[in-house]
Formats: C-alpha cells, structure tokens, sequence
C-alpha cells in the first residue's frame, strides 16, 4: 500500500497546493475530494518519509466522522462539513513542513487521493 502511495506522491509533487504558515499556527487544510465512509490523511516529509497521521471513518446512523487512527491527538484533528474532513494541525513546527495528502473511499471503492498540498513556514524559499 505505502509504496503506491509513494509512487503517486511523487507523480502529484509537481501539482501541489502551497500553504505557507508561521510556526506555532493553527492551520486547516481542506481535502479537494469527498467521501460517504473513510477518510484519511498522510504527510511525507522531506526524507520521502510517508506516515499517516489521521483516519476516520462515517458512521451508518448518526452520520458523522469518528476517528479510527489518529497518531497525536494533541497535535491533529478532524473538521467536517457535509461531505469533507479537513486536517487540522495545531502549532505546526518544522516536522509538520513537507507533503499532505487526503484519501477517501467510499463503502466499496479503493482509496482515492486528493491535490496533495505543500506546507510551508512563511517567507521560507527552500522546499521542506
């Protein structure tokens, strides 16, 4: 799994949204897909490191997104609209700079990846 992951990151690098932000912010970043059942979201750093950070998935009867995996509770959580769930990172610093992708699947499809965005610290000219 990780390895197609990985070979789509680096295919998508290239389309990346960029984000730039200061450290210690709060930042939300907001998926580009929608999903009826599971989200996730990955970060790649700058060593090509993919780890996942966050997944949650839609409940049958209240309909709304509860976490099935989250790797800090302190630092991610989840905001949801209808159809979405964003990344929400609380006081970022360096290790939180590099790659985010979200990936969705519904009840009975693969998992499917949105535009991959790029955070970045503010005024910083080097990609992280």
């Amino acid at each position: 799994l990780f390895s197609g992951i990985c070979r789509l990151c680096v295919l998508q690098e290239i389309s990346a949204d960029l984000r730039s932000v200061s450290p210690g912010e709060i930042i939300t970043l907001h998926c580009s897909i929608s999903t009826d059942y599971e989200i996730s979201w990955f970060h790649q750093n700058s060593e090509q490191q993919m780890k996942l950070l966050i997944s949650a998935e839609r409940g049958k009867i209240n309909k709304s997104f509860s976490y099935s995996f989250n790797i800090n509770k302190d630092h991610y959580e989840i905001s949801e609209n209808s159809s979405s769930v964003s990344l929400v990172i609380k006081g970022v610093n360096d290790t939180d700079l590099g790659l985010y992708y979200c990936g969705g699947r519904n009840y009975s499809s693969f998992l499917q990846f949105g535009k991959p965005i790029r955070l970045t610290f503010t005024g910083k000219s080097s990609i992280s």
